[in-house]
């Protein structure tokens, strides 16, 4: 028998360029990432810029609130002087309340580079009694004067005088400054206490913001009051003011 004659053996497969196609993938994929990459960082960056682009065009568009406020602000700050309010009647034509007292009263009301200011006259009349006051209060500071009228009504030759000067700084406490009593029938009394700037010491700081001082505070009133009924003790609560200046 003859032996088989066996072939060559097969040629075996072509190896696989596997480096080959494995450095084409990473490149492709590479390429790939780097596009979406570059995608996500335009799509990023288109977001800001349009955000940036809204707050600017806000700021154009939105009306500017604050400026307004801020004006008007400024305006009501504007006026240092003004009368606010006023009433005036003639205390004689106010007819007398049978059973208690008649109270009649006069004011001014008025503003000094925002603070205000009130100068009020009252008349208090009761059984042949009568008392008057005179005072001028700016933020929460007093200068007040007190006139009392004391009569018998079946006893027309008997009468009464007193008057008290007073004052009192803003959160303090009332000073009297002077008493005087004109008793035709008794003992009288003159009791003035030294002149010591006391009006100065209780309004100047009230008023110093406003840049005004007492001494011009009284020439303030003196013009609102003027031509105002019934000021029959306003001479001497001027006197007052002054001596005590």
């Amino acid at each position: 028998l003859k032996p088989l004659a066996l072939g060559a053996p097969p040629a075996p497969p072509p190896s696989r360029p596997t480096f080959a196609m494995n450095a084409a993938g990473s490149s492709v994929r590479q390429r790939a990432m780097g596009a979406i990459h570059r995608n996500r960082r335009s799509g990023v960056l288109g977001l800001v810029v349009l955000a940036v682009a809204a707050k600017v065009a806000a700021v154009f568009v939105m009306p500017a609130f604050p400026q307004q406020n801020n004006r008007r602000h400024t305006a009501l700050h504007a006026t240092k002087t003004g009368l606010i309010h006023a009433e005036s009647t003639n205390f004689d034509s106010v007819p007398l309340i049978p059973v208690g007292p008649t109270i009649v009263t006069n004011y001014v009301y008025f503003d000094v580079g925002g603070v205000r200011v009130n100068a009020s006259w009252t008349r208090t009349s009761e059984h042949g009694d009568v008392d008057s006051t005179f005072q001028v209060l700016a933020n929460g500071a007093c200068a007040r004067l007190f006139h009392r009228r004391s009569s018998d009504t079946e006893d027309a030759t008997w009468g009464l005088n007193t008057r008290r000067f007073e004052t009192r700084p803003a959160g303090g406490h009332t000073k009297l400054v002077a008493y005087v009593v004109d008793n035709p029938s008794g003992i009288n009394t003159d009791q003035e206490a030294a002149p010591r700037g006391q009006l100065s010491s209780v309004f100047d700081p009230v008023l110093k913001d406003a840049k005004f001082d007492a001494g011009k505070l009284i020439a303030e009133v003196e013009t609102h009051i003027k031509g105002k009924e019934s000021l029959e003790h306003w001479p001497q609560f001027k006197a007052y003011w002054d001596k005590y200046l």
